[in-house]
């Protein structure tokens, strides 16, 4: 109850700097995320301190209703015609980019194993809220939004198996098969279970109700206690609040405005919560640590680069191909966020090392740069590759 009133706090306390992000994004065309990201590193020279949220309490009030309001948005028939692409992508690129991001900056630079495989897992996915705030920001829209969004909501679940691996790999957990067999089972099979169960359930409990403002709110609430079953049993919460709001999306439920959807309401807020948090905590950092987040964000993007294009010269000449302006965009557009930040939590126990840096201090400067500068560029990037919405 108590986390549930300082989310709400919180939510209400940012609900105006979210109205002038948003009305200087109109004038300017400068992403509303970008902008938050900028206040919240305003924020950081002031005497307060950012809220020391838990990794649960952030992921159950902030980040899960973000990802099923993302799922539940989701062109379904354009998923179904994408889906080897996308999981592809999601997958085998998330794996890779983890590998590509180890050895650059392990094998490459020598920096210590046990900073650069927890941050090459927390790092080698792109983020959702990031991804999904910023695109639908410049308008864009069909198969393109689709793609990204789609990729987004599923390879963070990917990463979340493989953090969990990364003690393993490190040698302070026994490594073995069974083991291996049990987490996989654990956080993705029951994760499974519980997303898609939820989806049933909450598709049967508003099919016959006319009243969208009640069938959001029900929404709202479902994933709210989706999310925390799912961590109370150990299992994804971002696999299952993402296969939740997917089914809910197939179940082709009557769609309604925006200011009767609760559910649209309370994430605009959280959203903007989210970035102002990636701005307050991540931007001191970035700063502080200099030239190694430099590096990093280049290292991701050179490991996103040797996923994307290989990945998709598989399916040339198919009928899900995908064409090389779209390939740019997935590459520039891949911005890192929340759920990494999220992976990182709490919020107060993070604390620059004065011996050097460590996974999650590097880890919250990326993602603040990479909204940055990503965030600042993707207009750019659309223009030329005649992707941008008029």
């Amino acid at each position: 109850m108590t986390a549930l009133l300082f989310v709400a706090g919180l939510l209400l306390g940012v609900g105006a700097l979210a109205s002038l992000a948003d009305r200087v994004e109109s004038r300017s065309r400068i992403p509303a995320s970008v902008l938050l990201v900028g206040l919240g590193g305003l924020l950081a020279l002031t005497p307060l301190r950012p809220p020391g949220l838990s990794r649960e309490t952030m992921m159950t009030f902030l980040l899960a209703p973000l990802l099923f309001e993302g799922a539940r948005a989701v062109h379904i028939p354009t998923l179904r015609t994408d889906a080897r692409v996308i999981l592809s992508l999601a997958i085998a690129g998330t794996l890779i980019a983890s590998l590509i991001i180890a050895g650059l900056l392990a094998g490459g630079l020598g920096w210590p194993l046990a900073t650069v495989l927890p941050f090459a897992a927390l790092i080698a996915a792109t983020d959702p809220v990031a991804v999904i705030a910023t695109f639908r920001s410049v308008g864009l829209g069909g198969r393109l939004l689709t793609l990204v969004e789609s990729e987004s909501l599923l390879n963070d679940a990917v990463a979340a198996v493989v953090l969990s691996l990364v003690p393993m790999l490190l040698g302070t957990l026994p490594a073995s098969g069974a083991a291996v067999s049990h987490l996989i089972a654990l956080e993705v099979g029951l994760a499974v279970i519980l997303g898609l169960g939820s989806g049933v359930l909450l598709s049967a409990l508003t099919r016959r109700i006319e009243q969208p403002s009640v069938v959001s709110a029900l929404h709202l609430l479902g994933t709210v206690a989706l999310a925390a079953i799912s961590q109370w049993l150990h299992a994804s919460a971002v696999l299952s609040t993402v296969l939740a709001g997917l089914w809910v999306a197939s179940r082709a439920t009557p769609s309604h405005s925006a200011h009767r959807d609760w559910l649209l309401r309370y994430g605009h807020l959280a959203n903007a919560a989210v970035f102002l948090l990636i701005g307050w905590l991540g931007l001191p950092r970035a700063w502080a640590l200099g030239l190694p987040v430099v590096v990093a964000l280049l290292a991701v993007l050179l490991a996103r680069s040797a996923t994307v294009y290989p990945l998709a010269a598989l399916f040339t000449g198919r009928r899900d191909a995908l064409p090389s302006a779209y390939q740019h965009v997935l590459v520039a557009g891949s911005l890192r966020g929340a759920l990494a930040l999220a992976l990182v939590m709490p919020l107060s126990g993070l604390s620059l090392n004065p011996d050097g840096w460590d996974a999650p201090d590097l880890t919250v400067a990326v993602v603040a740069l990479s909204v940055l500068t990503q965030g600042l560029g993707i207009r750019t990037v659309l223009r030329r590759t005649h992707l941008l919405p008029r």
